[in-house]
């Protein structure tokens, strides 16, 4: 008769399993199971996030990808808010432009177009002051203004479809616009705030592009 032992068989103790045991140290028991993986993790080993426990690789993976879906939120509003003031400076330009345009059209008889046009008096009221420059002069600001707000609107709708080229128009008319009011600045001066209005927000819808450029390539 074979000799018997009194430790027991093999096949009868508990094994240890990948959730009994942490599987970085096999050596310690388990206090929770990763979400991800369904390994179990120690005490030194668990990571918790909202409640959920992870081991350390999958919690490191887990704020990978919560970084890159922040900077990728980020870059999104950033060019949203671009192509928002890529409209509405480009709208406020254009009409601007507009009014140079007529005013420099009319020249010496815009004065008198006053009362003919009762509901832009107050819009000629304000740049009257145009009236001292040449006309032709006052018209090519008007015309290149208006020109430019044109495109900015148009940069500004293609920027939401993320477009890039629209990004290196929206920059471009940016540096232009700028360019204009520092060179004609006796001229746009008449236009006051609208002027200094203009320079900052070119400047930080210019700055916006910039921040969510990598979102133009995330399609």
């Amino acid at each position: 008769m074979p000799p018997t032992s009194d430790a027991p068989d093999a096949a009868q103790q508990p094994a240890r399993t990948s959730q009994t045991h942490c599987y970085i140290h096999p050596e310690r028991r388990s206090v929770a199971v990763c979400v991800v993986c369904k390994r179990g993790v120690c005490r030194l080993c668990s990571r918790v996030s909202k409640g959920r426990n992870f081991c350390p690789p999958d919690a490191a993976m887990l704020q990978r990808n919560y970084q890159r879906t922040s900077r990728a939120q980020f870059r999104r509003n950033a060019i949203t808010l671009a192509a928002i003031l890529a409209f509405l400076n480009g709208a406020g330009v254009s009409v601007v432009g507009f009014l140079l345009i007529i005013i420099g059209l009319l020249g010496p008889q815009a004065q008198s177009a006053y009362s003919l046009t009762p509901a832009l008096q107050p819009f000629f009221t304000y740049f009257a002051n145009v009236l001292d420059f040449p006309p032709s002069q006052t018209f090519g600001v008007g015309l290149f203004a208006f020109v430019i707000g044109l495109v900015d609107i148009f940069a500004g709708i293609l920027l939401l479809r993320r477009s890039r080229i629209a990004g290196i128009i929206s920059i471009l008319v940016s540096i232009l616009g700028i360019f204009v009011v520092s060179t004609y600045l006796v001229v746009l001066a008449v236009a006051g705030v609208f002027a200094y209005v203009h320079v900052v927000t070119s400047s930080l819808k210019a700055l916006l592009v910039g921040l969510g450029w990598k979102h133009l390539d995330e399609r």
